[in-house]
Parts: C-alpha cells; sequence; structure tokens
C-alpha cells in the first residue's frame, strides 16, 4: 500500500465528513438569541418577542430551504405589519443603501425597510430549515436561488413598497455606471408604485456629477414606467458631502428641496388626460 497516496484522501475525506456534519448542525439557539435580542430594541414590541419567534420559526422550520414561497411569509407579516406613515418610505439600491441607513438612523425622519421591525430582526441574518426536521440552520441556506432568505426580501421588499404613499423618495449610487439593476429588489419596489396611492418617486443620486439623471438608461426606462402607472417622476444629483451636512444639522426632506432637479421628458398620464 503507498501511504503517501492513501493518508491524504483518508484526510481530505474527514475534512468533508466534519465539514458537512458542522453545516448541518442546528443553530437554534443562537438564532433565537439574536431575534429576541433585536426584537426587544422595539420597546413597543418587546412583550410580543417570543409569540413573533414561534410566528417567523413556524414560516420555514421543517421545510426544504429552496425553492420556498414567499406567501409563507404571510403570517409574519400579518403579525407584525409596517406602521410607520406611508409618506416616510425611503427606498435605497446598492451602495444608495449606505446614505439612505445613514440619513434615517435614529432619526423622526424618512423609514428604511431596515428601520421596520421584520427588516431589522432579519437584517444581515442567514436563516433556513431542512424538510422534516427540527431547528434552525445557517451556512448553507443560500447556496440555491428562491431560498428562505432571498424570498423573505422579496416579499418584504413588495409589502414595505405597497405600503408607500404620496411622494416616495429613494435613494441611489450616482456614481455606479447605472444606478440600480431592474432586475434589483429596488426595481420590484418601483413595480409597486401605482397612482393615485403613490403621487411621485423622488430619485436622490448621491453624487458629485451632473447629467446623471439624464444620462443613465436605467432611469429613463424607470422614468417611462413611473408615467404609464400615473406616478410622477423628479430626480436630483445631491454630493454626499450635502447629505451629511443635513444629517449632522438634523434636516430632512428640506435637505435637497432647494437643489435643480431633472426635469422629465414623460408627462404623467392625468397631465395629458387634463390637457387634451
Amino acid at each position: 500500500m503507498n501511504l503517501k497516496v492513501i493518508v491524504p484522501v483518508v484526510v481530505s475525506v474527514l475534512c468533508v465528513t466534519v465539514t458537512l456534519m458542522a453545516v448541518l448542525i442546528p443553530r437554534t439557539g443562537e438564532f433565537r438569541a439574536m431575534f429576541m435580542e433585536k426584537c426587544k430594541s422595539f420597546p413597543e414590541n418587546s412583550t410580543r418577542c417570543e409569540e413573533l419567534l414561534d410566528i417567523f420559526e413556524k414560516t420555514y422550520v421543517g421545510k426544504s430551504p429552496y425553492y420556498f414561497p414567499e406567501t409563507e411569509y404571510e403570517p409574519a407579516f400579518v403579525a407584525a405589519p409596517f406602521t410607520h406613515p406611508g409618506e416616510k418610505t425611503l427606498l435605497w439600491s446598492d451602495k444608495g443603501g449606505i446614505w439612505a441607513n445613514k440619513f434615517a438612523k435614529n432619526r423622526d425622519c424618512l423609514v428604511t425597510l431596515g428601520d421596520t421591525l421584520l427588516g431589522s430582526l432579519m437584517d444581515e441574518e442567514t436563516w433556513c430549515g431542512l424538510k422534516g426536521l427540527k431547528g434552525t440552520y445557517m451556512p448553507f441556506c443560500q447556496w440555491c436561488s428562491n431560498n428562505t432568505v432571498d424570498s423573505f426580501w422579496t416579499i418584504a421588499s413588495i409589502k414595505f413598497a405597497r405600503h408607500a404613499l404620496g411622494t416616495v423618495t429613494a435613494m441611489l449610487d450616482g456614481d455606479l455606471r447605472e444606478p440600480f439593476d431592474l432586475n434589483s429588489f429596488f426595481g420590484l419596489e418601483t413595480k409597486q408604485l401605482f397612482y393615485p396611492r403613490v403621487t411621485t418617486l423622488d430619485i436622490i443620486l448621491v453624487t458629485d456629477k451632473k447629467g446623471v439623471c439624464e444620462k443613465a438608461t436605467a432611469l429613463g426606462e424607470l422614468e417611462e414606467s413611473l408615467g404609464q402607472r400615473n406616478v410622477s417622476y423628479s430626480c436630483k444629483e445631491v454630493p454626499s458631502s450635502h447629505i451629511q451636512t443635513c444629517i449632522d444639522n438634523n434636516e430632512c426632506e428640506t435637505c435637497w428641496s432647494n437643489l435643480s432637479s431633472y426635469a422629465p421628458s414623460i408627462l404623467p398620464i392625468s397631465f395629458l388626460q387634463g390637457n387634451m
């Protein structure tokens, strides 16, 4: 027997076996501790945390983590619906989220999905179940598409956008070639905005550049799509230094109200009908 060949093979098999065993060990206690700690940071819900945990676990425990239906999370959103004023909705995409979260954090201003109860609880977390088994698992949950995590953020994004009211604000990174991907969660959220519940989508492009509002293909397509749904559109290029000054001075929407905006070439249907 050639031990120089056999030993490395045995070691590799053992390593794979140990890794698989570690992956398949439930992390229920860790998940519950995280959930309870985050939940109790919301004083108005602190007495319901165990109830909410039980409802949330029932949505995925014992089920396959892949091809996971978004509708499984309906009971969780019924138990913890969005309660913030719809007109304070703040959407974001990509690196625009950095400034959106800074702008909304610890202020009675605009609200991101991550500021809501369920959004905050599940932010940056991974969780799933295994078919026929008890407990919460973590490491392998996002190995395939349509998993428990992706499905949660899909339905959360849809419901968050549908809760919006009046003028909706969105922060995007204007330094990217395209400020957002039409297939992103933000792209999905914009498809939920309909008149008369939503009247306007204000795009805040965080950038020192000029002319991005007019040049970005994705924004042009978004403008056209919103116009077909009778929702007005505006776009402003705002330097990050200006937004930081607003945060320091505790300014909210007035932060960019005096800045010039891109005049849309596509008018809402209501305007066109009223001027025929």
